[in-house]
Formats: structure tokens, C-alpha cells, sequence
């Protein structure tokens, strides 16, 4: 089973300042860091076993449901703490995702680079 889901990334890289906040909100020091909505999920050993178990997708679609629920009841959606949402000249999708997550690496820019995502902007998870 595959999902779409949208994030948001943040380098930590570019933006050293976000590093304090990832810490603060995931008590670890490494990069990977995931979050959904607020909720930390983990590392990206942690997701790798989420994902294998199915649990990962479980917890998005939790997720995805609560925030379809509120936009229907007309009640706001979570409030996504400000340390997971990018700097505004960083923005990549609307904060009303499920989640955000520290990667060291950038995709397309050099390997050093720490950056971190946010699932609300497309992404695919089987």
C-alpha cells in the first residue's frame, strides 16, 4: 500500500538555529528526526521499523484523519509548534502537515548539509 503524504523541510545546515529546537523537541542529537503533527516519531532507524511493521503509515493516516476531522468540524487543525516549521523564507508547503523530519542530508545539495522535513508536501510511503 502506498500513501502521498506532503512535508516540509527545514536544512538545519543553512538554518543552525532550528538544530536547539530539534534537540529540545526529540531529546537526540542525531539527524534524522521525524515528527508528525508534534509528535515525535524518531530516528530513521526507528521509521525504517515503523515502515517495515506497517506502523508508519497506521500513525500518518492517524494523523491525516485527525486534521481531515477538524477542517470538517470547522475547529482548527493542530498547531504545529513553531521550532518544526521552517524560517519563512524556507517555506515549502503550508504548516498544516503531519509532521516534520531532521535529515542530514539535502537531497540534490551536498552530503554534509543537515536538513530537516516536515510530511505535508508530497511523499510516498509503502
Amino acid at each position: 500500500k502506498e500513501l502521498s503524504l506532503e512535508w516540509q523541510e527545514i536544512n538545519i545546515g543553512v538554518h543552525p538555529e532550528r538544530r536547539q529546537g530539534m534537540i529540545e523537541l526529540s531529546g537526540a542529537h542525531t539527524v534524522p528526526q521525524v515528527f508528525f503533527d508534534n509528535e515525535h516519531i524518531g530516528d530513521g532507524s526507528r521509521v525504517a521499523e515503523l515502515r517495515s511493521s506497517g506502523e508508519l503509515v497506521a500513525r500518518a493516516l492517524s494523523h491525516q484523519a485527525a486534521m481531515d476531522e477538524a477542517l470538517r468540524e470547522g475547529t482548527e487543525p493542530v498547531r504545529i509548534d513553531e521550532r518544526l516549521l521552517p524560517p519563512p523564507q524556507n517555506v515549502v508547503a503550508d504548516n498544516s502537515g503531519c509532521g516534520s523530519l531532521f535529515n542530514p542530508q539535502n537531497g540534490a545539495s551536498a552530503g554534509a548539509a543537515d536538513s530537516a522535513r516536515s510530511s505535508r508536501s508530497s511523499r510516498s510511503l509503502s
